[in-house]
């Protein structure tokens, strides 16, 4: 809902890059791609794109982009089946349970470093729509996502039916 090739002016958060970059006399032209792609084509210095848009500030990222100041607030939560019991309260109860996330999908610093000292059962899906057919399919506890993401990729891909078993923790 946030930017999109199907939306008016790429979407409120491609306008804002859009006008951004036209007050300073540069035309945007936007491609769509998964995000870990999108982030090989900026380390890579790819000839053909210069930039991408859309990711959360964490000390990964600074390492490979330049970053503005936020320009939309996202709220990640954890989206899970209504039929299974997801509770946590503490970083320490993920580690029992299996989370779906897109490739080159942000998490904070702190889920970056479990993932990759082994305390999280992290499952590694192609997109956001593939978490959710696998979540669907009870691949794995729960994934994360943007609730107005989430919830407006749910109202548009998927049978209403199959959206109502999902549900996003409060916390």
């Amino acid at each position: 809902p946030f930017q999109g090739k199907k939306l008016p002016n790429q979407g409120v958060g491609g306008h804002l890059v859009s006008e951004a970059y036209a007050a300073m006399g540069v035309t945007v032209k936007y491609g769509y791609f998964p995000w870990s792609r999108a982030k090989h084509y900026v380390e890579n210095n790819s000839k053909k794109w210069d930039a991408s848009s859309m990711w959360s500030k964490t000390e990964e990222h600074l390492k490979v982009f330049y970053m503005s100041d936020p320009f939309l607030d996202f709220r990640a939560v954890f989206f899970h089946l209504k039929s299974r019991n997801f509770e946590w309260e503490t970083l320490a109860d993920l580690k029992k349970v299996t989370i779906g996330l897109p490739q080159g999908y942000s998490m904070s610093d702190k889920l970056v470093l479990w993932e990759k000292e082994k305390k999280l059962n992290i499952y590694r899906t192609h997109d956001e729509e593939q978490a959710f057919k696998m979540l669907l399919k009870e691949r794995f506890d729960t994934t994360i996502n943007d609730f107005i993401m989430g919830h407006s990729l749910l109202k548009e891909r998927f049978p209403p039916e199959m959206a109502a078993r999902i549900t996003t923790h409060p916390k």
